[in-house]
């Protein structure tokens, strides 16, 4: 593993390694955010650290907003310049594995800074677990007398997910062995697991869409997005547990070993359903997964549908993002469509979604600055949000000025 991290740092020429360094200060910074009622440990070198960072960033909202600002604008700087350098090299899917654990593990140690959502997924197992009750029609504020209750945000709505995800996120509340701490390090920990795995559903989703390795730099688009890492594994959102369902039900359509039509039929459904089941926005994908599955379509049509699908689906995926519930857009969001990312075949549309991951991660400035979600704070997030609009058609000129120039060249 050594050898291949200190390939990396090499080829990139050591933005990797500063894409590393800059994780692990960004770990450092998330506890600046960390609820003033939370204490994760009673050590006390923990406990000091704690209260610096309480006494010189929760209550310093400017420098709090400049230090992200800076966090994340050199994230995507060296994630850009590691994409650019790493163009040429090929990778194994274990070294693809074992190049992206170490990115990983500062976000793992991290504090979920921009979200509270985990606090909820931790409450609901609670709920069932503990108390016996159903999440969906019993609320926390209900069990306000249990602690745990303190540090969730939304208290008074029944779980806005699936029982899909209800089941799924029992795993991680056992694990937990009923201590808080260790519960919330171990739904982090559940979090990264869906990283690892997507890694291989997206590698074998690659191979029998196109027939050949999945390119280390277009793999790197998604696995190395500072957004992807940072609200998967950092702020513990589940919405890889609805993707990888989703994914694998394309898998079982395309893979040429599953002969049984009815078999295909049957493992496609479940997995579309658990994934519906997980979070409702999978919906969307229901129109390119039945003309999939319609098997009169094994013909060149098929193959031209089956090549662009992907495209299709982060689309689609794309669609959910635009009404009034998402707020036009919560950053997280965004991975519905852009998981889709090394699989698509498109370069404008593969650009238009690395904009809008970047907008998305400052539409956190406004709320880092004031602490607050007036109606104010709202609306400038969702103006730098879909301020990614102008530079996308920023970016299209300059790839036809360039183009024109290149032709005139020639």
């Amino acid at each position: 593993m050594l050898k291949l991290i200190k390939s990396a740092i090499v080829k990139t020429k050591g933005w990797y390694l500063i894409y590393w360094l800059i994780s692990w200060l960004y770990a450092f910074f998330s506890y600046g955010l960390a609820a003033p009622n939370l204490w994760l440990s009673q050590n006390q070198l923990y406990a000091c650290f704690q209260q610096f960072m309480w006494t010189y960033f929760f209550n310093n909202r400017s420098l709090l907003t400049i230090v992200y600002t800076l966090l994340i604008g050199s994230l995507f700087l060296s994630y850009a310049l590691i994409i650019k350098n790493i163009k040429n090299w090929s990778l194994s899917l274990k070294d693809k594995f074992l190049l992206l654990i170490p990115l990983i593990i500062p976000l793992i140690f991290s504090y979920n800074a921009l979200s509270f959502d985990v606090f909820n997924y931790i409450f609901n197992s609670r709920m069932i677990i503990r108390y016996g009750a159903n999440p969906h029609l019993q609320t926390a504020t209900n069990f306000s007398f249990d602690l745990w209750t303190r540090f969730m945000h939304n208290t008074h709505t029944p779980a806005p997910y699936g029982y899909g995800w209800i089941l799924l996120s029992l795993i991680p509340y056992l694990f937990g062995l009923g201590k808080f701490s260790l519960t919330w390090l171990s739904f982090r920990l559940w979090s990264a697991l869906s990283v690892l795995i997507l890694v291989w559903v997206i590698d074998r989703l690659h191979q029998l869409i196109y027939h050949q390795p999945l390119k280390t730099s277009v793999w790197c688009l998604l696995f190395l997005n500072p957004l992807f890492l940072i609200e998967i594994v950092s702020n513990s959102h589940n919405d890889l547990w609805m993707i990888i369902p989703a994914m694998l039900s394309f898998v079982v359509i395309l893979h040429p070993k599953i002969k049984n039509f009815k078999l295909k039929i049957l493992l496609s459904t479940c997995l579309m359903i658990f994934s519906i089941s997980t979070k409702y926005a999978s919906l969307a994908l229901a129109p390119i997964w039945l003309v999939l599955l319609i098997k009169p379509l094994k013909n060149n049509f098929f193959k031209i549908v089956r090549k662009k699908f992907t495209l299709v689906a982060s689309m689609l995926m794309f669609l959910p993002l635009l009404i009034p519930r998402s707020q036009q857009f919560l950053p997280w969001y965004l991975i519905w469509s852009l998981a889709w990312l090394p699989l698509i075949d498109s370069k404008k549309w593969s650009r238009v979604l690395l904009i809008f991951s970047l907008t998305s991660m400052l539409r956190y400035l406004p709320w880092l600055l004031t602490g607050e979600y007036s109606n104010l704070v709202l609306t400038q997030q969702k103006i730098i949000t879909w301020s990614a609009l102008i530079f996308i058609f920023i970016d299209q000129l300059v790839v036809k000025i360039k183009s024109k120039s290149n032709r005139l060249k020639l």
